[in-house]
């Protein structure tokens, strides 16, 4: 199985095989010109066959680097600004089970450096 990758605009990408849509992944755009994970979904059946490291290989040689919110959904919880700041309302949040499982297969793999782990709502 081919997995086709589109880039469809600045922060949303595509991965089909044949005419079947089977990932999506979107990013967020934060005011100091970062790119951080901000929803992805590979549908039930397409997991786990490593097409989630294509999608975001791809997208690395776009954006050149990719960050992940270390935040635990605790620190988060429906926060909307950070000090006033606006960047990270609602979008960057906190990193699920799930996210975490695969953040660590691509550090494993060299994909991701350490440093791509980053809490948004801590400052300094």
């Amino acid at each position: 199985m081919k997995l086709e990758i589109q880039q469809l605009d600045e922060v949303n990408w595509l991965g089909k095989i044949g005419t079947k849509k089977v990932c999506e992944f979107n990013y967020f755009l934060d005011s100091d010109g970062l790119f951080w994970i901000n929803n992805i979904s590979t549908i039930y059946g397409y997991q786990k066959k490593g097409f989630g490291s294509e999608m975001i290989q791809a997208a690395i040689e776009v954006y050149k680097k990719i960050y992940v919110s270390s935040a635990k959904k605790s620190e988060f919880n429906g926060m909307e600004k950070i000090e006033g700041d606006s960047k990270y309302t609602n979008s960057v949040t906190y990193k699920s089970s799930e996210l975490k499982k695969f953040v660590d297969k691509l550090i494993e793999k060299g994909i991701f450096d350490k440093d791509c782990e980053q809490n948004p709502y801590k400052k300094g």
